[in-house]
């Protein structure tokens, strides 16, 4: 049987509702924990291309599109000049060409002299998360697991998985999420709550650490799914 904790901790998370591109090849960025004085945009780069893409803190950016194929992009704040080659030790990442929709998570990175980011990239293909199902990021150091709806989940520390509801059409679900904190044996309720279950929408799901409280934050963004 979970123990109650004091109280519950939940971030008061809106699920904000952010259009997404139809077809093309596209790619979007969320970063979190943005510093004050970090750049608000990055270009992604290699010899045949320049992306530029928004840093929004608390959201999705804009979609951009990027090119087929496997693409590797160095992470900069600014596109080099022409001719000058790409600064050694910028962040690189990999995006294969089967990725059709990608999501680059952007995190913190003071290490990094050329940009300090730590950038994870995603496969956002609605082949593999698709419209009313939830991504989870368990970027806490707590271990989660609770149930959406009848679904059932369980998500280790620095692990991602996709949940589907158990409801086919849109409408209200009961979520439970609870919380094994490092050194503690017995789970705690993390949130207990209603979610909207729509069938055009999917779900992207952040536990993160809490600077204030030992018992990790959520926080939620939903992505509406344009039909073709």
């Amino acid at each position: 049987m979970i123990m109650p904790r004091a109280f519950l901790f939940l971030t008061a998370a809106l699920f904000l509702i952010v259009p997404a591109m139809a077809q093309e090849r596209s790619l979007r960025a969320v970063f979190f924990k943005r510093p004050p004085d970090m750049p608000e945009t990055a270009v992604l780069f290699n010899p045949a291309t320049s992306v530029e893409v928004e840093l929004p803190p608390m959201n999705l950016s804009e979609p951009v599109a990027i090119p087929a194929g496997d693409q590797v992009f160095a992470i900069l704040p600014q596109a080099p000049q022409a001719g000058d080659p790409i600064p050694p030790g910028a962040p690189q990442i990999k995006v294969p060409a089967a990725w059709q929709r990608v999501i680059l998570l952007f995190f913190p990175d003071p290490s990094n002299k050329v940009f300090p980011v730590r950038v994870l990239p995603v496969d956002g293909s609605l082949d593999q998360f698709k419209p009313g199902d939830l991504l989870c990021f368990n970027l806490s150091t707590a271990e989660i697991a609770g149930t959406l709806g009848e679904a059932k989940f369980r998500i280790a520390s620095g692990k991602s998985a996709i949940v589907k509801p158990s409801r086919t059409e849109s409408g209200d679900y009961p979520v439970a999420i609870d919380c094994l904190l490092p050194g503690e044996t017995r789970p705690s309720p993390l949130c207990r709550t209603t979610w909207r279950h729509d069938t055009e929408i999917r779900q992207l799901l952040f536990i993160v650490n809490a600077n204030d409280r030992p018992a990790p934050r959520i926080w939620a963004i939903s992505e509406t799914i344009t039909p073709p």
